[in-house]
């Protein structure tokens, strides 16, 4: 009988155990892949220049590698510049498409893959409309989580992830 109740024990230790981690988010950081070359993503850059409930409210999305800095324009590392438009003025979550048009729900044209080296652009390239050619982007109230899967105009894979917290936010709204 003792054995039979250490074994119901050990055995709802271990049910309860394994329950635990469901719901924990996925680590901070990710990687941005070129052509299946991953290099670690460790930076999220995001600029709002407002906009409208009618023409949308126009967001850069950056995830960035290395030490690249797209408010500076300091840096090196990668940069996958995310140019979207939604009817949120408070976040840019939602499921983008590329399709080169600057309408809401959409991917646009402004959106380009890049890589700066000594506070330098020295490969800078936009997307296709040809497959995989999507983003998304998730919001939690602190850490955002960014996915993207998009074809680059001169062929090359550009997919990858980051989940983190906002590196910093420029608010380019306001009329200067």
């Amino acid at each position: 009988m003792k054995k039979l109740f250490l074994f119901c024990l050990t055995f709802a230790a271990a049910v309860f155990t394994g329950c635990n981690d469901d719901d924990d988010p996925p680590p901070f950081g990710g990687y941005i892949s070129v052509d299946g070359v991953q290099t670690a993503a460790n930076g999220l850059y995001i600029i709002y220049y407002g906009g409208d409930n009618t023409d949308g409210y126009n967001y850069l999305v950056i995830p960035v590698t290395g030490n690249a800095n797209p408010l500076t324009q300091t840096g090196t590392g990668k940069l996958v510049v995310l140019d979207l438009y939604n009817l949120s003025a408070t976040s840019p979550a939602g499921a983008y498409l590329y399709t080169g048009n600057d309408v809401v729900g959409e991917l646009s044209s402004g959106s380009w893959y890049g890589e700066a080296q000594n506070n330098n652009i020295i490969d800078q390239t936009g997307f296709t409309t040809t497959a995989p050619r999507q983003a998304s982007i998730g919001f939690d109230g602190e850490n955002y989580l960014i996915e993207f899967d998009l074809t680059a105009a001169d062929g090359r894979s550009i997919y990858g992830y980051y989940y983190g917290p906002v590196t910093e936010f420029a608010d380019y709204s306001a009329p200067i």
